[in-house]
């Protein structure tokens, strides 16, 4: 049976469009915000371009590369359309990168009435659908059909896998549908709640279950967590209908006309969101363990063959990876965070508090303390070993990954959950936190980049790295 091997060009464009796309971006208008400076006058646009190419060329494109090669393998069945993928690739950064240019630049040379931006928008836009749909059918038509036969490996996780397909689907089309109404009212500007609600749809529906799907599936080789529960497919099944429940009321046709009764209805369901969640992380084991681990402590390891190194105790690896636990650890930690906080701040607003903070802080602990950070520390552990590669070039580089990104998580999100400081230094703080965020992230990000080239062109399966 022959498998299509690793396809590196997802990992380097995503890793290209986040350090001069969308991180990018985000740098620039933290810095601007924290120090009060002039923003773009088109600024809720340049936010629109921001968290499109985070969603999809960042978050999207590593989801993409991963499971294109390992789903297959789970299926035991190659891909049905291997050709294709090249293809995909293509038309979705291709697409990426036409629509942030229309958006972006086009208007500083013409109208961003003109023709020639508003039909680049729509066309970036399309083209970024047909390579997320192309995807889709791909991986559905080779996998689905399989999946009984991999009972053991693929049933626990099921429910997530089936709706990161639905989430994929709804954020493509959804968003190309909202750029064609754009263009048509001769406006780069998408249409604001519909885009929220987009972007929520694609958090909820594709970035949650698949980062959670992969952590049930990897955590118990990496970590040595136990293996999945009895309940979690039960689990998953809940976490399906809060889901789709949830973000049918929100859709902003019903919202728009039900009044404040409609809006505690989307509150009370976005609680129980938040509930099933803390739910699935306490199941995971991550942090309090409640079940035996997958490989007992006292179980016999085996040295390393090479060097003798006795593996680490409570891992699977000899160090070959640096500390990349420390990244998904502080991943589910920032999660938790999130979830509490939109937990509180629905609460405080039932109590008839004043909540200090809005859907920002909760946004981007889930985006860029979550996912990123799931990133930061998956792609260092196990890309790797897709590369046939034995271990990292440089295990050293991790630790100040995290550092690095832990600190632009705890500076974006810290400033906004409430009012400046009234101590100046406290606001000086407050401040810089806020302005070298996007800075911090940047530098974690460059230093994956350089990790991985590294390991991929600069090592071959009998080297070591450099620590």
């Amino acid at each position: 049976m022959q498998h299509r091997e690793l396809d590196v060009g997802f990992f380097w464009s995503a890793l290209a469009l986040a350090t001069l796309g969308g991180f990018a971006l985000g740098a620039f208008l933290a810095w601007q915000m924290a120090w009060g400076q002039n923003l773009p006058p088109d600024l809720a646009v340049w936010i629109q371009v921001h968290g499109h190419l985070q969603l999809v060329g960042w978050a999207g494109l590593f989801i993409m590369g991963v499971s294109l090669f390992f789903l297959p393998r789970l299926a035991a069945t190659p891909l049905t359309r291997p050709t294709w993928v090249p293809g995909i690739l293509g038309t979705t950064v291709g697409g990426l990168v036409l629509e942030a240019l229309a958006r972006l630049v086009g208007p500083r040379f013409m109208p961003a009435s003109a023709t020639a931006v508003l039909g680049l928008q729509a066309l970036g836009a399309g083209l970024t659908a047909l390579g997320v749909l192309s995807y889709g059918f791909v991986l559905v038509e080779t996998f689905w059909p399989k999946r009984r036969k991999q009972d053991g490996a693929i049933r626990p996780v099921e429910p997530f896998l089936a709706l990161m397909f639905v989430g994929w689907g709804t954020y493509a089309v959804t968003h190309a549908l909202l750029a064609l109404a754009a263009a048509h009212d001769g406006t780069t500007l998408l249409p604001l709640a519909w885009h929220r609600w987009a972007v929520e749809a694609f958090m909820a529906l594709t970035l949650f279950p698949v980062a959670y799907a992969f952590s049930v599936r990897t955590f118990p080789l990496y970590l040595q967590t136990p293996l999945p529960g009895p309940g979690l497919r039960r689990w998953g099944w809940g976490y399906v209908g809060i889901t789709a429940v949830g973000l049918l009321v929100s859709m902003p046709v019903f919202v728009e006309r039900g009044g404040s009764r409609w809006v505690l209805l989307t509150e009370a369901l976005r609680l129980a969101w938040d509930g099933t969640v803390l739910g699935l992380i306490w199941d995971l084991n991550l942090f309090v363990r409640t079940r035996p681990a997958w490989l007992s402590p006292d179980a016999p390891r085996s040295p390393h063959p090479r060097t003798g190194q006795p593996p680490r105790r409570g891992y699977s690896d000899y160090g070959e990876f640096g500390r990349f636990e420390a990244l998904l650890y502080s991943a589910y930690a920032w999660l938790t965070a999130a979830v509490v906080l939109d937990a509180v701040g629905i609460g405080l607003g039932w109590l008839g508090r004043r909540v200090p903070y809005g859907r920002d802080p909760v946004r981007h602990a889930f985006l860029l303390g979550f996912i990123t950070l799931l990133i930061l520390g998956m792609a260092q552990r196990m890309l790797p070993g897709f590369m046939h590669r034995k271990q990292l070039a440089h295990p050293g580089f991790v630790v100040w990954t995290g550092l690095l990104g832990n600190l632009a998580v705890l500076g974006r999100v810290g400033p906004l959950l409430g009012p400046a400081a009234p101590w100046p230094f406290v606001r000086a703080l407050q401040q810089a936190g806020l302005a070298l965020s996007g800075l911090l992230v940047l530098g974690a990000v460059l230093l994956l980049a350089w990790n991985l080239v590294a390991t991929r062109y600069c090592m071959d399966g009998r080297q070591g790295g450099t620590g």
